[in-house]
Parts: C-alpha cells; structure tokens; sequence
C-alpha cells in the first residue's frame, strides 16, 4: 500500500515537472519576461514541496 501510494507520488511529481517545464520553456522562449516566469515557476515548485510534505 505505501509503495504503490509513493510510485503514484513519484510518478504524478515527475509528470508534473516535465509539464512545468515544457511549459515554463515555451513562455520563456516566447515572452521577454524571463524573471517573472523563473519566480513563478520557484513558487510552483515550492508549493509542490510543500503539498509532498503535507503528504508525508
């Protein structure tokens, strides 16, 4: 039960940042606003940490 909850976890985070940063690559290409994104894209990643130890 815990190892299949933690492989979704790790499966779900991983998915979560390909998607990020795919995301996070074609703004930053298209936009000039290169500090905002890396902000917002710290703060993503920073309430994803955060949810992960809400987890634990």
């Amino acid at each position: 039960m815990l190892v299949e909850t933690t492989s979704w976890v790790v499966a779900t985070v991983t998915i979560s940042f390909q998607t990020l940063s795919t995301v996070l690559g074609m703004n930053f290409r298209r936009s000039s606003m290169g500090c905002s994104l890396k902000r917002r894209g710290k703060e993503v990643i920073d309430d994803m940490l955060s949810f992960l130890r809400f987890l634990v």
